[in-house]
């Protein structure tokens, strides 16, 4: 018997998982194509103590054993612990059947302006439509150093507003304040652009994305962190 560590880079979690787990299939995935555009397969491992220590040792804040074929305590418990649990299970829906969605997603980040303080002291962002969409704040450093933030809103203006002047319970728009604030002191420039194109090509042919249904936003802002990563570029999503 051996194990697998799932790693999700953006959602900053891992999970554990008997090698013949169908999330896993050795390594393979769910779709049998092994490294994913958000993740990585990390393996084998010869016992489940290896495996969590590899896990743990990756450092994301969500770690667990997968709930299908290594459940904890409380999730699945009256289950064994065994993938037969899951193979010899055979009495299915009849109406239900294996289904394969396909997609791809297109989308295009137009630059609106930078991100400066007024004379005041405050953040003081471009002029946006009080429409929803997703954002980046793009920053560099005097040295060439990047960051990169990106976001989704109902609302981008609102959405800015709340940058520029946080309440006392709005835990991101504080953290986001201070480090536009401090990229700023050290000489930094932040250039702000939305995305003015965005893109669905499914099965059923190409659909613009309604960026008013949270889900469609949530979807594009997901696919954009994920391909914001890099060696040189820090990412500010947590």
């Amino acid at each position: 018997m051996s194990y697998w560590v799932y790693e999700n880079l953006p959602r900053r979690k891992t999970r554990v998982h008997l090698a013949s787990c169908s999330y896993c299939q050795d390594g393979r995935g769910i779709h049998g194509g092994g490294e994913t555009a958000t993740g990585q397969w990390l393996g084998p491992f010869h016992s489940f103590e290896d495996a969590d220590l590899k896990a743990r040792n990756r450092n994301q804040p969500d770690h667990r054993n997968c709930y299908e074929c290594l459940p904890s305590p409380g999730e699945e418990a009256d289950l064994p612990v065994t993938v037969s649990t899951f193979e010899n299970s055979v009495a299915l829906c009849e109406w239900d059947e294996v289904t394969e969605l396909r997609c791809a997603l297109t989308l295009r980040w137009k630059p609106v302006g930078k991100v400066e303080r007024d004379d005041a002291g405050k953040l003081k962002f471009p002029k946006v439509e009080q429409l929803p969409g997703l954002y980046r704040l793009r920053m560099r450093s005097r040295l060439g150093k990047e960051s990169i933030y990106i976001g989704e809103s109902d609302n981008l203006w609102r959405r800015f507003g709340n940058y520029r002047n946080p309440g006392p319970s709005q835990q991101t728009s504080l953290r986001i304040n201070a480090v536009l604030k401090s990229w700023l002191e050290a000489g930094g420039e932040i250039s702000v652009a939305i995305m003015d194109e965005a893109w669905i090509d499914a099965e059923t042919g190409q659909e613009k994305g309604d960026l008013s249904k949270k889900s469609i936003r949530r979807m594009f802002e997901n696919f954009a962190v994920s391909s914001s990563h890099g060696d040189d570029v820090e990412s500010l999503n947590r």
